[in-house]
């Protein structure tokens, strides 16, 4: 589903040997480079107020949550050790839980604009006044 591992690995495997880097570290991270250019693009649509934001952003949301379930279930599923990952262990157990929140967060603001809501439109409005 979210890349393709050996189901009979029994061993943890380090991000330096050519499994780990085959299976593990080049799917994560053409999905984090993906994810951040749509990142970058959506922001630069949004602030010069390109119809293809909206879009974008929806993309980006989408593409950026995908990764880091793929991520997630990768490396449980290949049994990455975190003690090969040293203090990026650190960085992905704190980053990995506050990007799903702000994925989510995201994903409730672009619902709640396109409802209609008056509260998604207030915020469109102050904003809007803000730039003008």
């Amino acid at each position: 589903m979210c890349g393709e591992g050996d189901a009979s690995l029994s061993q943890p495997i380090s991000l330096h040997d050519e499994h780990g880097a085959s299976t593990f570290a080049v799917p994560t991270a053409y999905g984090d480079l993906s994810a951040a250019l749509l990142a970058l693009m959506a922001q630069f649509r949004a602030r010069t107020g390109n119809a293809a934001a909206k879009p974008t952003t929806w993309l980006f949301n989408i593409i950026g949550l995908t990764d880091l379930t793929c991520a997630t279930h990768s490396s449980f599923r290949d049994h990455i050790d975190p003690a090969y990952l040293g203090t990026s262990y650190y960085l992905a157990s704190i980053n990995l839980s506050v990007m799903t929140v702000g994925h989510i967060v995201l994903f409730a603001c672009l619902l709640r604009t396109r409802t209609g809501s008056p509260a998604a439109n207030a915020v469109t409005t102050s904003v809007s006044r803000r730039s003008a």
